[in-house]
């Protein structure tokens, strides 16, 4: 038994497959299945790229990076309800 996997975009409902004509003859079962479209990708203005073009960041200069991408500004930090108890931490 042979599997033969093909991806092609439909644009009739006649199939022209070559890559089935070693089975031309012989009983098999065709299953066709709707791939999801790709998530498309937003494009990258290069602003925040153009200044590390040519060299390596540093480990000091990906920290910041890092931080300045995953916190949120000041503005938008919520102040802590209770403090923490450093007696109960372990």
């Amino acid at each position: 038994m042979s599997t033969v996997r093909v991806r092609r975009k439909l644009e009739s409902e006649t199939l022209h497959l070559p890559e089935l004509k070693p089975l031309i003859g012989r009983t098999v079962e065709i299953t066709v299945v709707e791939r999801a479209a790709a998530k498309s990708i937003p494009p990258v203005d290069g602003q925040g790229l153009a200044k590390h073009i040519g060299r390596a960041l540093t480990p000091a200069e990906m920290t910041q990076e890092l931080e300045e991408a995953s916190r949120p500004s000041a503005e938008l930090s919520v102040a802590l309800k209770h403090k923490v108890d450093y007696s109960q931490v372990f």
